[in-house]
């Protein structure tokens, strides 16, 4: 139920924004050229729900998000993509689960839909730092958002693939465009 609501709000949230983004984009930007583009240094934050297998460990998860894209054409960027997650953990049945923590390194793109969407993910190896879990595992990190000038506000889909718990959530998060 939580992740149904989550997902709600992310959608409200986007669709929300993408009318006042709507309303400047007409009178200050020139149609004819795509302005969309993250190239440059990017800085943000996301805050999300564990869902899946760490759903029942965890309250919520707070990251941060660092990359550097390239402009490799019109509407398409290619970087590098690093930062921090934290999961938040919670009391099962009296005993405090700790906290986990991974450290992303992945390839990072992002395809502009016209003037204001974008479509992007993040793909490589999740390191977990955490005290008593030292490994790592594919990162996938799927997002889609509006372009508001030098910030993009985004709702995403997150994950590392390791056995025996596969760390995933769903949330919300903006960058800032740092040139």
């Amino acid at each position: 139920m939580k992740t149904k609501k989550l997902l709600l709000f992310v959608s409200f949230a986007i669709f929300g924004f993408s009318n006042i983004s709507a309303q400047d984009s007409s009178q200050t930007q020139d149609s004819s050229q795509t302005t969309n583009s993250g190239e440059g240094f990017n800085l943000g934050l996301h805050l999300g729900i564990p869902v899946g297998d760490y759903e029942d460990f965890a309250n919520f998860t707070l990251g941060l998000d660092v990359s550097y894209l390239f402009n490799v054409s019109d509407g398409f960027d290619v970087g590098i993509a690093t930062g921090y997650i934290n999961l938040f953990s919670k009391d099962v049945s009296g005993f405090k689960v700790p906290d986990l923590s991974i450290i992303p390194i992945a390839a990072s793109t992002r395809v502009a839909l016209g003037q204001e969407w974008f479509l992007g993910i993040d793909l490589g190896w999740g390191i977990f730092i955490s005290e008593d879990f030292r490994v790592g595992g594919f990162y996938y990190y799927p997002k889609t958002g509006l372009t508001l000038g030098t910030v993009d506000i985004f709702g995403y889909f997150q994950g590392t693939i390791n056995s025996p718990f596969d760390y995933t959530s769903v949330g919300v998060g903006a960058y800032f465009n740092i040139n």
